[in-house]
């Protein structure tokens, strides 16, 4: 077994203050852009294992995030001074994944909860429910996906014990429970059918 570690990581791509860009002909400047602009990334820690020997691997990390805001800024124009609003982004995400090969099993989840944009001083935030996950085990043959977590929207189906079922909003359909009554319900009518047309035959 071998394992990988990573924490609290940081990276300034781009980091500049009061930056200037300018076109200029006829010994002045004709069209310009200023703005204090900054890119970069956080992990707030990821960790990985693996094992060749029985084909197992697992991986997850928390808190990562990748962003950029742009502030101060201004456009010129032909003498003409325009000021920007502040804006920018970040995309934030947890998340996993594990394989088994020995069973054909894998599985995987992605959370973006926390990642925003903002505008001109107001922010919109994605909240901690935008998430989803997925799994799959061939040798039961069984497979589950999921939107929103717990009160999303998701389906589990396993093969081997008949199961298929539909969650949605907290809420579980067990499908798979319900072809099983409606079969059991046609058999049961179809015998009683067979029942009363020999007794009617018999009664002739």
């Amino acid at each position: 077994m071998r394992n990988a570690n990573v924490n609290n990581a940081s990276l300034d791509a781009v980091n500049i203050q009061g930056g200037h860009e300018g076109l200029s002909w006829g010994g002045k400047e004709q069209v310009g852009a200023t703005g204090d602009v900054r890119t970069g990334a956080t992990l707030g820690n990821a960790n990985g294992s693996w094992d060749a020997t029985h084909g197992t691997a697992a991986a997850a990390f928390n808190n990562a995030s990748v962003g950029g805001q742009v502030s101060n800024a201004s456009v010129d124009m032909f003498g003409t001074h325009v000021a920007l609003p502040d804006a920018g982004a970040k995309v934030n995400a947890s998340g996993g994944a594990n394989v088994d090969l020995s069973h054909g099993a894998a599985s995987a989840n992605l959370g973006l909860g926390g990642s925003s944009v903002n505008f001109a001083g107001h922010t919109a935030t994605v909240p901690d429910w935008v998430k989803a996950s997925a799994g799959t085990n061939l040798s039961e043959g069984a497979a589950n996906v999921n939107l929103g977590g717990a009160n999303g929207v998701g389906a589990n189906m396993n093969l081997s014990k008949g199961q298929l079922a539909v969650d949605a909003f907290g809420y579980e359909l067990d499908v798979g429970q319900g072809v099983r009554n409606a079969g059991s319900t046609i058999s049961d009518g179809a015998s009683k059918i067979g029942s009363a047309a020999k007794a009617a035959w018999d009664w002739l």
